[in-house]
């Protein structure tokens, strides 16, 4: 038994390691539903109103807004916000090292969405696009 852990073992040590797989519409769906639940009533009427959803799940369906609106024409720039591209060498992500390449990557968006639904002079609608972005990036 141990003989075939081993081997299994060197089989996959050859093989060419595969990128990370997103999380697809289930995976938003649930973490968005679990999110909802966690929110206390008063902050779920900011975001019911904010959104125009009628609650725990028309929230989560908001969660796949972000791969559709990067899928359309016109938006691809917002394909590395969904991303990080961190060194297999590293221990930690470093914004400055693993955005650099890019315009930016999730965690600086995440920062920019966070910062938009602050600023309680933004127009709604730009509001409403920043938390459909960061339920996204956070789920």
């Amino acid at each position: 038994m141990a003989r075939i852990a081993q081997m299994l073992a060197l089989i996959a040590c050859a093989l060419p390691s595969l990128p990370a797989s997103a999380w697809e519409g289930d995976g938003h769906r649930i973490v968005c539903a679990i999110a909802w639940d966690e929110l206390d009533p008063p902050a779920q009427d900011q975001v019911k109103r904010l959104l125009g959803v009628d609650g725990r799940a028309a929230f989560a369906e908001t969660c796949l807004w972000a791969d559709q609106y990067r899928d359309e024409e016109g938006h691809r720039e917002t394909h590395d916000w969904h991303v990080v591209y961190v060194p297999v060498y590293a221990k930690n992500v470093d914004v400055a090292r693993d955005c650099a390449s890019y315009k930016s990557c999730a965690v600086a968006q995440i920062d920019r969405d966070v910062e938009a639904l602050r600023d309680a002079s933004k127009p709604a609608p730009d509001r409403a696009v920043a938390l459909k972005f960061l339920s996204h990036f956070v789920g």
